[in-house]
């Protein structure tokens, strides 16, 4: 009876073992993968932060352009004081320029 249990012991002994290298190749892959998607989405926040930028910066050029006056058909002088001619024209300059949705004043 001490054989036949000792064989038994051995037996499930051998298929955990096989168990636990199967859960560590699906661990391993599976690190894998997340990395992978972890870079994608980094990517991603990247191409969505830079299509944001861009669009604010058109939307800006649309409205100054709309806003000029009639006559005034030559841009504004570069060395004008203002603080809307030091604003740096970049998609960054102008996410960050730009407030918040949704914190509009009620």
């Amino acid at each position: 009876d001490t054989e036949v249990a000792l064989a038994a012991a051995q037996a499930a002994q051998g298929e955990a073992a096989a168990g636990l290298r199967e859960a560590e190749k699906g661990s391993k892959a599976k690190a894998a993968g997340q990395a992978a998607a972890e870079e994608l989405k980094k990517k991603a926040e990247h191409v969505l932060e830079n299509f944001i930028g861009y669009n604010v910066l058109c939307f800006n050029s649309l409205r100054d352009k709309v806003s000029k006056p009639e006559g005034a058909d030559s841009p504004a002088p570069a060395t004008s004081a203002s603080p809307a001619a030091a604003k740096s024209t970049t998609p960054f300059a102008a996410i960050s320029a730009s407030p918040p949705a949704g914190s509009e004043a009620l």
